[in-house]
């Protein structure tokens, strides 16, 4: 960012990988790049609720864990908002 990066890439939940090297990592997962640039002062305008919501819809139609630790963990401290898999879950 110091350096004058203006975009970065990342996916719901971690999606991705690389189908020619086996057991490459999926990309960063949107809901901690957007936590983490929020927790180090950079402003993003991103809906981090509205990001772990979309994350819950998109496991259930991926069908299997994603690899998201924030997501998994359940969204951000509690003092900051709330959020619940189950709300979103209910949706479907």
């Amino acid at each position: 960012m110091q350096a004058g990066v203006t975009q970065l890439d990342s996916s719901v939940g971690g999606l991705g990988g690389c189908p020619f090297a086996p057991g490459a990592s999926g990309t960063i997962a949107a809901e901690e790049l957007g936590y983490w640039l929020e927790e180090s002062g950079v402003r993003t305008g991103i809906d981090l609720n509205a990001v772990l919501a979309a994350t819950a819809v998109t496991q259930r139609a991926v069908g299997r864990e994603l690899p998201s630790s924030l997501f998994r963990a359940g969204g951000r401290n509690a003092p900051r908002g709330t959020w619940s898999p189950e709300v979103v879950g209910s949706q479907a």
